[in-house]
Parts: C-alpha cells; structure tokens; sequence
C-alpha cells in the first residue's frame, strides 16, 4: 500500500511541509516469533552502562520536558532492542522494519499526548545516543507510520503475541486452561479488529497476512495433543468471520448505547452528556 507521507519542519516560525511515498512492508511478519521474544527479553535485560548514557544525553539535550521516565524507557528499550536484533543472524535486515513499528506503537501508546514524531525522535536518538547507534544505517527506515496502517499491524502483532503465548516451540506453552484461554479469546479479539477491515475481495498485504494467520490457528486446532495441564487444541473456539464480527461489533455499541441512556435518567445529562461523546468517538472509531 502506498500512501504519502507527511513531514513538518519548524525553523524560524516557518512551517515547510514535505510530501514523499511510502510503501508499508509487512514482510517482518515472516518471523515475528523471534521479534516477539526480543521484544518481550528487553522488558527485564540488564540496561548498559552505554545504553543509559546514550539516553541521558538524550534527554538533556532535547527532552527536558514531558514525562522524561516514559522517554528515558522507550529510549533504553530501543537501544537494547536494536543491540539484541542487529546481532541475530535469523532476522538480517528486515529488523529495521520491525523497529520503526516498534517505535512507533511505543511513543503511540507511550506518549500520546505529547505530539511527538517518530522520525524526529529517532534522529534525535541517532545524533546523541552515538555510542550505541554509530554503525547504524537507516536511511528512509523511520517515519511517522499512518494510523490506520499502524493499527492494521499492531492488530498482526498482538494476535501472534496472543498465539505463541498459546503454542511455541511445537509445544503449548500456556500455564493453564485458564491463561490459555485468555490468551485464545484475545486472538478471537484481535482477528475480529481485523477482519472487520478487510471486505470480500480485498487483498492487500494486511489481509493476507490475516489470512496466513487464520490458517496457522486452524492447522493448530486439528493438532490432537494434549498439554500437561489438559489443555487441548481442539477447545481453541474457531476464529469470527466478518460477519460474525461485524455483528459482535454492533451489539458491543448497542450496549454501550444503552448504558448511556441509562446513565442521564440515573446520575443527570451531565455526566450522561460525556458517555454520549464517548458513543460517538467509538462509532467513528469503528467506522
């Protein structure tokens, strides 16, 4: 899918904006298990003492405001991150990409209220965090993903993080019939957000990632062994189909309509007047 980028550069009160093409690549997806894994290591691996000085030259030269705890942990996450992936011989190159979304999801979730750009942060990370990213190459890799598309594989990741959460290692690994099946329902979830997204006859690299991933659960639920806390493969419920999501959807915001409703006759318009915008924000979220 190619959309058109945009870039707004501030230098002496003037606004340039720049336009350029971007093609979204999904081909990390390929080997999202090992990214899943080095992401999930990074959470508890011990920081470098190059790590953490790198992001401290970050933060007094650029980032003296905002919440600087959240900017200093997205830092040393990527940092570590990139140490971890740029070593692994199983991923070569397609590790920038999973990177960019890495970042991206991160200052996303992170730091929504702070209007940060992922281009801009990255390259303030280039120019101070110099120890760790010296020999590091990446010309035209990190941009400000478009929302919609950063959604479409954020959607991809959880669900693939939900399932080797489920089977790994040609094994089950979840702990118990319980876990297991919340890590089942998340991917049932998941698949909903996403095939939602794509009507019959759309093929591009967002649906047939999702139709890879379908069948991946469905070779899983044949498998006919039995984990040694009993859980079975064959209890994992069959992914939605659109419509089935599609009416799951609907009747999730009837309800929530009907709690707005119910909330102005109970606790006043005031308080229901704020549920009305939050129904209408879900809607169009949706839509």
């Amino acid at each position: 899918m190619l959309i058109f980028r945009r870039t707004i550069l501030i230098q002496e009160n003037i606004i340039i904006r720049v336009f350029s093409v971007k093609k979204f690549h999904y081909d990390f997806f390929e080997k999202v298990h090992i990214y899943i894994e080095y992401a999930d290591q990074i959470k508890t691996a011990i920081t470098e003492s190059d790590v953490s000085n790198d992001c401290t030259d970050l933060l007094n030269g650029r980032y003296n405001s905002g919440n600087r705890d959240i900017t200093r942990n997205i830092c040393e996450e990527f940092l570590k991150l990139y140490n971890f992936l740029k070593s692994s011989q199983e991923v070569q190159q397609n590790y920038k990409r999973f990177l960019n979304y890495w970042l991206n999801i991160r200052i996303h979730e992170d730091k929504p209220n702070e209007n940060i750009c992922v281009k801009q942060f990255y390259d303030d990370m280039e120019n101070y965090c110099v120890k760790t990213l010296q020999y590091f190459v990446s010309t035209n890799i990190f941009y400000d993903m478009d929302k919609d598309e950063l959604d479409k594989m954020n959607i991809l990741y959880n669900l693939y993080y939900n399932y080797y959460k489920i089977f790994n290692y040609n094994n089950i690994v979840c702990d118990g019939k319980s876990s297991c099946s919340q890590y089942t329902n998340n991917c049932l979830k998941y698949y909903g957000d996403g095939i939602i997204k794509c009507p019959t006859g759309k093929t591009d690299n967002f649906c047939r990632k999702l139709d890879d991933f379908r069948d991946k659960y469905e070779k899983l639920q044949k498998r006919t062994d039995i984990s040694n806390n009993g859980y079975k493969p064959s209890d994992m419920e069959s992914l939605p189909t659109r419509e089935q999501a599609i009416y799951l959807r609907g009747r999730a915001l009837q309800n929530l309509k009907d709690i707005v409703i119910w909330a102005m006759y109970i606790i006043g318009p005031t308080a229901g007047l704020s549920l009305i915008f939050l129904y209408f924000y879900k809607v169009k979220c949706i839509n």
